[in-house]
């Protein structure tokens, strides 16, 4: 049977509505998102590896709302979240982000159990700061992937050039010999 209207979801025995709300649960978390590698950096002490899942970038009130996903390298304490899942609204015209949802998992990249979710009832965009994931996450968000490889290519170009050893300077010229004496008439 397929269950197209409410009245036909009322009429699906309890046990294949929790299956179905929990499916539609699961479909609404990225937890099982194909996250691609952002950068890492520190948090304290710790290494932190951030990953985007640009299959689920989607415009929303004028934003790139994006997931990403903050996963601790080291094992924590029984009573701590070894990752975070975390939805950003990105304003690209204002290179700044704003924390829209954050959800936090026992487990490591998103997985185990869940620590507890806190949705923002408003959002506080900050500016991105130059060489941050915030500038990281712009980048990801705002640049179209054809853009992006350019701007990569460039930025290769140049470090390369920049690592390449300054060539070796001229010696300095040798003093100027003095002339011959003229020849005897």
């Amino acid at each position: 049977m397929r269950a197209s209207t409410p009245a036909q979801v009322r009429s699906l025995p309890m046990i294949a509505r929790l299956a179905l709300a929990a499916a539609l649960a699961a479909l609404a978390l990225p937890a099982h998102a194909a996250w691609e590698p952002l950068g890492s950096t520190q948090l304290g002490d710790k290494a932190v590896d951030i990953f985007i899942d640009p299959d689920r970038i989607r415009d929303q009130d004028g934003y790139k709302m994006v997931w990403q996903l903050d996963n601790l390298r080291d094992e924590v304490p029984a009573n701590q979240a070894r990752s975070a899942v975390r939805l950003f609204a990105v304003d690209c015209a204002k290179a700044s982000t704003a924390l829209a949802d954050i959800i936090l998992y026992k487990g490591e990249m998103g997985k185990g159990q869940s620590l507890g979710r806190q949705v923002s009832k408003s959002l506080e965009f900050e500016p991105a700061l130059p060489d941050s994931v915030a500038e990281l996450l712009l980048f990801r968000t705002c640049i179209p992937p054809e853009q992006q490889k350019l701007l990569l290519q460039q930025g290769d170009a140049k470090a390369k050039e920049a690592a390449k050893p300054a060539p070796p300077k001229p010696a300095p010229a040798a003093p100027a010999e003095a002339p011959p004496p003229p020849a005897p008439k």
